[in-house]
């Protein structure tokens, strides 16, 4: 037999061992590899391991796709749960309905409610007998839901009841399925009525004809403040009717909704009806609407009065920087023209100090170049007695004051004209700074005066 059928045996008995939960054989992979390389010797091993390892590997993928396959299928259960589930509430919910529907009408409790609530329990005409009554008799009843039911009013009970009572104040009828028949005879039962003030026929099926109904009544009944007509399919001519009706005969409506009843062809009809409630003064809503925008108008304006007085203050604030500026360009054009005197005068004053100085001694920034005035030294030039001796020193004294001279009005005349220059640019020079370059000026000035006197 050979190596590798062996192998083949002896991994198919570990496995079958290890599926039967025989303790030596617990953990598959260990006990595969010490029967493998026991059997089939070391030159073997490597072939038998790689066999093991594709076996275990096929295993693996084997197990993964059942684990996959077993997800999905928990997950199409779930989806089957919840679908059951679903139907189960459904099925819940109608028999709560059909149980709803099956209400014994209590009379005498219905007719001390001033409310009766009786929507989405799919009522038909046949359910409101013990309710009919209830209304017909009720002196308290002002509001009556019977929305998202299955009423037509096709048998005129209820609209007769309604004729009849004398204190209901909201009818709300909404989502059934209300014909042109059943409007007629709430139409009718509307004429007689004088009390009811907010009437819902929203998303019921009264179309054109009913339209016409609802005009007709409209133009008797002056008690309707507000109709909800919505997605009842009424259409252009319909909602002239109305129109008509509002412009010529009817004062009271305040509000009607046409939304969703195929007029957006018949713009201009609905248009009027919009006219007509304006000129009777009556959309209270409109009112609102147009009262809340001019307090949002006022808000604004009150808005843009305080930015303008803001701006107002700033431009003041402004006018007044102005007039320091000019002020302060004033002062500079003042103190630059005392300067420039001050400087005439100083200049004047070493005119006066060159006069003193001999002109022998006199010597130029560049030695090489020779003064105009200069002469040649000579032997008289030569000091022979006390007085000449004195002389001299008093020419080196002058030509180290004169050189101190330079120096101060050079150093001015930079001054001067670094402040000028920024006056001009429009730059601030502060007023302080300038005096004090003046006082020095001033101070050196007198110094310099005094030394040459003494």
């Amino acid at each position: 037999m050979s190596a590798h059928i062996k192998a083949k045996a002896i991994i198919k008995e570990c496995y079958e061992k290890n599926k039967t939960g025989d303790p030596n054989f617990r953990s598959l992979t260990t006990s595969m590899k010490e029967r493998l390389r026991e059997t089939v010797g070391e030159s073997y091993w490597e072939k038998a391991n790689d066999y093991l390892d594709h076996f275990l590997k096929q295993k693996m993928m084997s197990k993964a796709a059942a684990e996959k396959e077993k997800a999905e299928d928990d997950k199409v259960e779930a989806e089957k749960r919840k679908a059951r589930d679903a139907a189960n509430r459904k099925l819940a919910e109608q028999k709560k309905r059909k149980e709803a529907k099956r209400i014994n009408f209590n009379h005498a409790e219905l007719i001390k409610q001033r409310i009766i609530n009786l929507s989405d329990i799919d009522l038909v005409d046949d359910d409101l007998d013990e309710a009919i009554k209830t209304i017909e008799q009720s002196t308290v009843l002002e509001e009556l839901v019977l929305g998202n039911n299955k009423l037509t009013l096709a048998d005129g009970k209820l609209a007769n009841a309604i004729a009849k009572n004398t204190t209901l104040k909201v009818l709300d009828l909404h989502k059934n399925k209300i014909v042109p028949e059943g409007m007629k005879h709430l139409a009718n039962a509307l004429k007689v009525n004088n009390k009811l003030q907010d009437l819902n026929l929203s998303s019921n099926k009264i179309g054109g004809e009913g339209a016409q109904y609802i005009a007709e009544m409209l133009a008797v009944n002056e008690t309707l403040q507000e109709i909800d007509l919505d997605n009842n399919t009424i259409g252009g001519p319909g909602v002239r009717e109305l129109a008509e009706t509002l412009e010529e005969s009817n004062h009271s409506i305040k509000h009607l909704s046409l939304g969703g009843s195929n007029t957006t062809r018949y713009t201009q009809a609905h248009g009027r009806i919009d006219v007509v409630c304006m000129k009777n003064g009556k959309i209270v809503t409109l009112k609102q609407s147009i009262a809340k925008k001019d307090k949002e108008l006022e808000c604004k304006d009150a808005e843009m009065a305080k930015k303008d007085a803001v701006i107002a203050k700033k431009d003041e604030k402004l006018k007044g920087k102005d007039l320091d500026i000019a002020k302060k360009d004033k002062q500079i054009a003042s103190m630059k023209s005392v300067i420039r005197s001050q400087v005439k005068q100083q200049r004047g004053q070493l005119k006066q100090l060159e006069t003193i100085i001999d002109p022998v001694d006199l010597i130029t920034e560049d030695e090489s170049v020779e003064p105009p005035n200069k002469r040649a030294r000579t032997e008289e030039d030569t000091p022979k007695s006390t007085l000449a001796i004195q002389h001299e020193s008093i020419k080196e004294v002058i030509k180290v004051k004169e050189e101190n001279i330079n120096d101060y009005v050079s150093f001015f005349k930079s001054k001067i004209n670094k402040l000028a220059t920024a006056a001009e640019d429009g730059e601030v020079v502060k007023v302080a700074e300038l005096k004090s370059l003046c006082l020095n000026f001033d101070e050196f000035i007198s110094a310099t005066a005094m030394t040459n006197m003494s």
